[in-house]
């Protein structure tokens, strides 16, 4: 969602998210930021720790963790892979996870996230959160909103699987569930003072969440703009 060099962030924030393919940052409202030039900045994948490098931990799964029930450890997770992230460079880590949430038993990457129950799912999220930016990391929850499935997530995928489709699959979701259920722990992670969010690769109720016509926007917009102006504010003051 942050990457590459910005030279001009005095910027008037259009209300609509950016999906995380353009690396950008999530965009909402009529916010004006104002900071001196800046270079944007390194982030890194992995559910488990920092990938793609060496002489770095791997730890617990999501699920494996959230099992124990623990705030404490569930913190002290979050605070050693944002610790090994700050010390390999990174600025943002893209987790923690609560999307999937996991609604199919199937779902391939259930386990990089917490729980299918939304309240174990959000304390596990905030704790998370105050243990990677307490390391002096951006964290980046993810992904927003409704990732239920890797299947026809994009059309250029499922092309290679000899699947002719030209949207991603749309995840339908009604205001009650959406708002009891999946955007749960994404609440608790604004509350933790979550910095960024990741867009899913889904559409929702037929539009994509990062587009100008989104459906979701009653719910991104009131959670996205706390996270760019968190997110700003922390890049600004690491440039002064």
């Amino acid at each position: 969602m942050l990457a590459g060099k910005v030279t001009d962030v005095s910027v008037m924030l259009e209300p609509f998210l950016v999906s995380a393919s353009d690396h950008s940052v999530c965009r909402t409202g009529s916010l004006q930021i104002t900071c001196k030039p800046l270079t944007l900045y390194l982030h890194e994948y992995s559910p488990v720790g920092v990938r793609d490098t060496d002489y770095n931990s791997v730890f617990p799964g999501g699920v494996t963790i959230a099992a124990t029930f623990d705030r404490g450890l569930f913190y002290q997770r979050g605070n050693g892979m944002g610790s090994e992230h700050y010390g390999k460079g990174v600025d943002m880590q893209l987790g923690p996870v609560v999307g999937p949430l996991g609604r199919s038993p199937e779902g391939g990457r259930n386990w990089e996230g917490f729980s299918p129950d939304p309240v174990l799912s959000g304390i596990a999220v905030a704790q998370h959160v105050y243990g990677i930016q307490d390391a002096g990391v951006i964290a980046c929850t993810k992904h927003f909103i409704g990732y239920e499935q890797e299947h026809f997530r994009q059309s250029t995928e499922s092309d290679g699987y000899g699947y002719n489709i030209t949207q991603s699959v749309s995840s339908n979701i009604d205001d009650v569930t959406m708002h009891e259920l999946y955007l749960w722990p994404f609440a608790d992670a604004v509350r933790a003072g979550t910095a960024a969010f990741m867009c899913s690769y889904n559409q929702i109720n037929n539009s994509y969440v990062s587009s100008p016509d989104n459906r979701c926007h009653y719910s991104s917009d009131r959670f996205c703009r706390h996270a760019v102006t968190l997110t700003l504010r922390i890049i600004c003051s690491k440039e002064s």
